[in-house]
């Protein structure tokens, strides 16, 4: 990966050999892994349909294909093909050709039908027969399709290089008749990419231009606000890089690639900001999330993008404005490193799957993955988006309460949105979890707990209570490196209103490091006429509407 700017913090710089040898032994690595990959890749390859087939792995939505089931991916199959390219060698080459030729067959070339340009997850089931089907498959595919034009053409037939070429102005189509909103971060970046080469590739002036201006808009957005719409994404943030990575070895343009170059400064500052380089963990809290940890491979590209920057002091606390939500109120980023733990929180968000609007990380014994400590909102065990939390913090103290939402999906905030409001479910409950070697959870008094793992805790002060007036109550339970303390709202199966549901509670929150004293002062929750307001010593108070409120993202 490419590092943008350096932060200016007055430290002296990483000694180049350190640099040198670090990087080195990252690029080893990184070879290893792609040969493993492409052997990992051999393995799943199936001659009769030329692609990858594994058990299906999905998000949930989009797919009606279950988890586990037998499947051809079209992306995982674009990776292979340029993977096989990247080796070079005539017998690579070959495989390439024929994934690349059974990819291609997959994409809807009818102009008339509403999927025009674009392919399916899985060749199993085109996007007729999605749930519904995503439009994002036209950027994903077609730039693995102008890397593979641009970077490998002479090693592919002419013919089948036509073929790709005509793929690839579909696709460009279609992402220029969407028009992806600029706060799309990643897919508007991948879009404009995606859509400036083809421009460049098949002499399309109109597809370059748009890649241009969709590019700037997105450039000046982030220059605006500071950040990412997806503020704090370790998924997003990381697929902009690659995605303006992708624009730099594709593209001619100096006007694209002068704000690719712009784009990357924002990316690496934000995160260098927030890096927990003890943990190897991306402090909280997160806006996109498709996982709790950074994954081995993403955590050792950014160490050695970050290597040639001043490090940042510890302990610091960080606060970034990402613009405000539907109700008007603020939303700002709040992060406290330490040097051994972090904690993140944000003054408003939803508990979709995938947010993190409070997560925490610490140190365990050598060899042991950070410890992980986040709030959730889960409806018959998954996250879902149906309620916001509000949050205020002062360094490693939380104060918390929230209220439930309706007007969205139950597992996606804009799928399958029921009209009344009212969901179908057996159990709901909101829990706070520690996830670590040796996780335990105690209660220390009526309405403090400690969750512990190692030689830190998270100490949680509750108010009562209530869902609909009905008093809930508290409850633990700890195994197999878990530590989790839930209030279940809902334990029986039925319809349940989220439109007329009340939810009151509030908890003080805090990261206990060693040496670090646990505040001792009562969490207090008063109602108001519409609000009702939370309060703790030395945390701003946080105030929030009593009745549930109508969706926004």
């Amino acid at each position: 990966m490419l590092s943008g700017s350096e932060l200016n913090s007055g430290r002296p710089m990483v000694p180049g050999r350190f640099l040198r040898d670090f990087i080195e032994r990252i690029m080893k690595e990184s070879a290893a892994a792609v040969s493993q990959k492409l052997a990992e890749l051999d393995r799943l390859f199936n001659p009769q349909t030329q692609m990858p087939k594994k058990p299906a792995v999905t998000a949930g939505y989009h797919t009606r294909l279950a988890d586990g089931t037998p499947a051809h991916e079209t992306r995982l199959a674009m990776d292979y093909a340029l993977l096989c390219l990247s080796a070079g060698t005539p017998e690579r080459n070959a495989r390439a050709a024929l994934v690349i030729d059974a990819v291609l067959k997959l994409q809807v070339i009818d102009p008339m039908d509403q999927h025009f340009g674009i392919w399916g997850w899985f060749a199993e089931e085109p996007p007729g027969r999605m749930d519904p089907a995503d439009w994002n498959w036209a950027d994903f595919i077609g730039a693995r399709i102008a890397e593979a034009l641009v970077l490998h053409s002479s090693q592919l037939a002419s013919d089948l290089t036509a073929g790709m070429k005509q793929a690839l102005d579909r696709a460009a189509m279609c992402i220029f008749r969407r028009q992806s909103p600029i706060g799309y971060t990643n897919i508007a970046i991948m879009g404009a990419g995606v859509s400036a080469v083809a421009g460049e590739l098949l002499d399309r002036p109109v597809l370059l231009d748009y890649g241009r201006r969709k590019l700037q808009e997105v450039m000046l957005l982030a220059k605006k606000v500071g950040t990412f719409s997806e503020y704090n994404s370790p998924t997003y943030t990381i697929v902009a890089i690659e995605e303006c990575e992708r624009v730099l070895r594709l593209s001619r343009d100096p006007a694209l690639t002068a704000m690719a170059r712009q784009l990357l400064d924002v990316a690496w500052d934000m995160i260098a900001q927030r890096w927990h380089a003890p943990t190897g963990q991306w402090a909280g809290p997160h806006g996109r999330a498709y996982s709790d940890r950074v994954a081995a491979d993403k955590r050792h590209k950014i160490e050695a993008a970050l290597a040639d920057r001043p490090a940042l002091p510890l302990p610091r606390f960080v606060s970034t404005p990402v613009g405000a939500d539907a109700e008007g109120v603020a939303k700002v980023a709040h992060t406290f490193l330490d040097r051994t733990s972090c904690i993140g929180s944000i003054t408003r968000e939803h508990t979709w799957t995938q947010r993190r609007p409070i997560i925490a990380y610490w140190l365990l014994a050598d060899g042991l993955p950070a410890a992980v400590f986040k709030v959730e909102f889960l409806l018959d065990g998954r996250a879902t988006p149906g309620l916001r939390l509000a949050t205020s913090q002062v360094d490693n103290r939380l104060l918390v309460s929230g209220y439930p939402l309706h007007g969205c999906g139950v597992w996606h905030p804009y799928f399958h949105v029921p009209a009344d409001g009212q969901f179908d479910l057996s159990d709901l409950r909101l829990r706070f979890a520690l996830e670590a070697a040796g996780a335990t959870v105690t209660q220390i008094l009526p309405g403090r707990y400690r969750l512990s793992a190692g030689d830190h805790a998270v100490q949680i002060d509750l108010t009562d209570c209530f869902i609909n007036d009905r008093k809930l109550s508290w409850q633990t339970d700890q195994a197999d490196g878990t530590a989790r303390l839930d209030t279940v709202l809902v334990d029986t199966a039925g319809r349940v209103d989220f439109v007329a549901m009340r939810l009151k509670f509030a908890a003080a929150i805090q990261l206990l490091a060693p040496g670090t004293p646990a505040i001792d002062a009562p969490v207090t929750l008063v109602d108001h006429t519409g609000t009702r307001q939370a309060h703790w010593s030395g945390v701003p108070d946080v105030t929030v509407p009593i009745a549930s409120q109508r969706f926004s993202f």
